[in-house]
């Protein structure tokens, strides 16, 4: 008998997948997709620097808590290679309504459970309800722009979602 070990990186993943089922190596398809569901997978859309910022943040979270089998994308299109639990939308000059509308009118076909947050300035509160997109938080910037303030709220939907304990500030 053969024992094959595998150790993959988030980006090989796929590629390494579509390699070795051409093989034809049993059981491979299963230890994906166990490895797929036990992983938390967060996507952070937007069109500016914050996103970027976003990103820092929660790499800084996840690695304070020890969760490892979380994976964190960022981008301008939804990665559909991953099924996200949580959803950081950045509304900013950038990112037009129709566009968010899109955003959310995708995630909801996709996924009825994903968690979507929205960060920015202007909310069109009407809007997000008359379409009911069931947002789970809404982090409005149009008063308090400082990042203290966002970086508590996102710890704040963190912690609700994730059940993880308050992160100790240096």
């Amino acid at each position: 008998m053969v024992k094959i070990t595998l150790v993959l990186t988030f980006h090989d993943e796929i590629d390494t997948f579509q390699y070795l089922n051409k093989a034809n190596l049993p059981y491979f398809d299963k230890l994906i997709s166990k490895e797929r569901k036990a992983m938390k997978s967060i996507q952070i859309l937007h069109y500016s620097l914050f996103g970027y910022i976003l990103y820092l943040y929660l790499n800084y979270y996840f690695l304070r808590k020890t969760v490892r089998n979380t994976n964190i994308l960022q981008g301008h299109k939804i990665n559909y290679n991953y099924k996200s639990s949580t959803y950081f939308i950045i509304k900013s000059k950038f990112l037009t309504v129709e566009k968010m509308d899109l955003y959310l009118k995708d995630i909801r076909f996709r996924s009825e459970k994903s968690e979507v947050i929205i960060i920015g300035s202007h909310i069109d509160y009407e809007e997000l309800f008359k379409n009911h997109y069931r947002v789970f938080g809404v982090i409005d910037t149009t008063n308090n722009k400082s990042l203290t303030f966002i970086r508590d709220q996102v710890h704040f939907y963190l912690d609700g979602l994730y059940g993880q304990g308050k992160i100790e500030t240096d």
